[in-house]
């Protein structure tokens, strides 16, 4: 749904909302198995309901003599499968000072990104492992995805805008999550990551129509990545706490200038 604002007024004329609503759910997804996978695919009535040597079983090398496992080799297959659903939501805003009578110069423009994750189902092995939901955990990563499920993340850009200058702020912010453990552990003491906040600074200047130049703060407030992963049942005597960053998902190079020029021939 898309809605623009029916309203004259320069307050409101340039405001419009767009809400989209996504239900994905993929079959067949290429995953690897890894050493379970190509055990379920051999020995599981499921896979191999009579039990007979078949293409996964030809993956695991065993030892002549004792018969022990040596070897497993990792295969991919069309055995996995993704279902995610959503909604995403798009708020832009702007306003010519003059036209709103205020006695500045430029234009004021907004826009806010959000989107809100209902579930995240993912599975390697449809049919034998089940469907599990990492949505508002730092899990998934499954079958092709990324991982980090947050429930809600939002995404806003300030900009002011005179002449040939910009100058604008974005703001990153991502909900707390729990750790990917506690999905199929509700017990779990790993520790996930509390909400994150991301701001970055920047502005832009055109000499001439062909040359602009471009300068920027990115974390501008320095925020230090949260320690995930954490046991908390740890006790330091022969079990450590752990934990570690995700330079993934969060930043971990802090405070950082950028000056750069760009050049139309």
């Amino acid at each position: 749904a898309v809605i623009s604002s029916p309203v004259e007024s320069p307050w409101l004329s340039r405001l419009n909302l767009a809400v989209d609503y996504y239900n994905v759910d993929l079959t067949n997804a290429i995953a690897q198995q890894g050493i379970d996978g190509v055990y379920r695919r051999c020995f599981a009535r499921q896979y191999n309901p009579s039990y007979e040597l078949n293409e996964f079983c030809a993956l695991v090398h065993r030892t002549p003599g004792t018969g022990e496992v040596s070897n497993v080799d990792i295969t991919y297959s069309n055995a996995g499968r993704v279902r995610t659903s959503g909604i995403d939501v798009q708020l832009n805003w702007s306003l010519n000072f003059q036209e709103a009578g205020i006695p500045l110069p430029g234009t004021l423009i907004t826009s806010a990104q959000g989107s809100y994750l209902l579930n995240f189902e993912t599975t390697t092995d449809e049919g034998i492992i089940p469907l599990v939901d990492y949505a508002g955990t730092l899990g998934g990563g499954q079958v092709g995805t990324n991982a980090g499920a947050y429930r809600f993340k939002l995404f806003t850009t300030v900009t002011y805008a005179v002449g040939p200058a910009t100058v604008g702020v974005q703001w990153q912010h991502k909900s707390a999550v729990a750790s990917a453990a506690s999905v199929l552990d509700t017990a779990s003491n790993i520790t996930g990551a509390p909400a994150y906040d991301l701001f970055h600074l920047n502005g832009t200047f055109a000499i001439t129509p062909d040359a602009r130049i471009r300068v920027g703060i990115d974390n501008l407030f320095d925020k230090a990545p949260p320690l995930i992963g954490v046991n908390l049942n740890a006790d330091g005597l022969g079990t450590l706490r752990g934990g570690s960053f995700d330079n993934a998902q969060y930043d971990v190079l802090g405070r950082r200038f950028y000056l750069g020029a760009t050049f139309d021939f």
